[in-house]
């Protein structure tokens, strides 16, 4: 059985009935800090369980984004397109492995978002009209990581009204 959670409950509680005490009250910036690791404990702690779907999704976005920009007709000369094609391909193997691990999906879904970024960097060298329509298409899939960004750091408390409509789980599905 894994012990994760009980661990960091231990650290969570070490910090504030050891550390935090033993804090020069004059130093607020030390306290502050103390709480902010304490609580940023608390948000991994949440937000654990859901690691594995998080990297998936991610590499998810990043393989619609790409095989969006290839349905568009990205261009075989334009910048990124040649290595945007094949880390698509590997992106959508990984995604295809039921067994893949966590580290996997995560380097696979920067990797591609790496290159995405590079496409989105050369639109300038693109005819006009592609340069617009691969625009359209990341300011889409922007809409939708936003939302999920929004939901998967609720818990800090940034947000005063969460986004309507799909859940963390949903995503995450």
């Amino acid at each position: 059985m894994d012990q994760t959670d009980t661990g960091l409950k231990a650290v969570m509680k070490a910090l504030s009935d050891v550390v935090e005490p033993a804090l020069d009250p004059a130093d607020p910036l030390a306290r502050e800090q103390l709480r902010l690791a304490i609580e940023y404990v608390g948000f991994v702690r949440k937000r654990i369980d859901y690691l594995h779907g998080r990297e998936r999704f991610d590499l998810r976005h990043y393989a619609g984004v790409a095989r969006a920009f290839v349905a568009a007709g990205l261009p075989d000369d334009a910048p990124g397109a040649s290595y945007l094609r094949q880390t698509l391909v590997a992106g959508e193997a990984l995604l295809a492995q039921a067994g893949a691990r966590t580290d996997q999906l995560r380097e696979g879904a920067m990797e591609l978002g790496h290159v995405v970024s590079t496409v989105v960097q050369g639109l300038g060298s693109l005819p006009a009209p592609m340069a617009t329509a691969l625009r359209r298409i990341v300011l889409d899939a922007t809409e939708e990581k936003l939302h999920f960004e929004r939901l998967w750091y609720a818990p800090v408390g940034f947000e005063a009204v969460l986004p309507t409509g799909r859940s963390l789980e949903d995503f995450l599905r």
